[in-house]
């Protein structure tokens, strides 16, 4: 999957970088900045998991669902949100 530099998110851009994240961070949202960081050593698979995953950090954010929901369910979610959408690619259905 191609990484774009930036993506809409319900009518809000986010730039999306590339740089070292450090310890064992693969990637993260900073809400007020719109930016979604993902670490430079990250390839393939993983690299994809990540980008996806964080995008539905942005659109839970955007939508309001990040104020309502307990932090351990927004990271089961995206978890969750990532898998499926490698899934049905995989399976050629988008």
């Amino acid at each position: 999957m191609k990484i774009r530099r930036s993506v809409n998110i319900l009518g809000h851009d986010y730039k999306v970088k590339r740089e070292p994240l450090g310890g064992n961070v693969a990637g993260v949202t900073r809400f007020p900045e719109r930016t979604i960081a993902l670490e430079k050593t990250l390839k393939g698979e993983t690299l994809t998991l990540t980008f996806l995953h964080e995008i539905w950090h942005a659109y839970q954010y955007e939508n309001g669902d990040m104020q309502i929901m307990h932090p351990q369910v927004q990271e089961k979610s995206c978890d969750q949100f990532a898998s499926f959408i490698i899934s049905l690619k995989k399976q050629k259905v988008i």
